[in-house]
């Protein structure tokens, strides 16, 4: 057993869910019973009592991309949203974060998020 081979707990993450429809609450009930602490980004919904209850924050995209080691995209795909990932976004992320797309492919800039992982983002 090494102590510098071990993974991150999943319990001791900041999660960013991207998305608060039908997949994204399922998303934030199941993270909430690993004990994460979880961001919500939806400019559409407000949060469940129970998540609110639980500590679930909604913050802005931005607050959400800066404080959270995991970002995770469930969002539709619309002319908001088409793109909502891309080389301004990836780089308001944390070194080493965590990227999770369960979305559609249009809301991601591969190429951008391609450049963020060969340089070390």
């Amino acid at each position: 057993y090494r102590a510098d081979r071990t993974g991150r707990e999943l319990g001791e993450m900041t999660v960013g869910v991207v998305g608060y429809g039908n997949i994204g609450t399922k998303v934030v009930r199941l993270l909430r019973a690993f004990g994460c602490h979880v961001l919500v980004s939806d400019p559409y919904v407000q949060l469940s009592a129970e998540d609110r209850n639980a500590g679930v924050e909604l913050v802005a995209l931005d607050d959400l991309l800066s404080r959270s080691d995991v970002v995770t995209l469930h969002s539709r795909v619309t002319q908001e949203t088409r793109g909502l990932i891309g080389k301004d976004t990836i780089g308001r992320m944390k070194p080493g974060v965590i990227f999770v797309n369960t979305a559609r492919g249009p809301l991601v800039d591969y190429d951008a998020l391609y450049e963020a992982l060969v340089s070390g983002q």
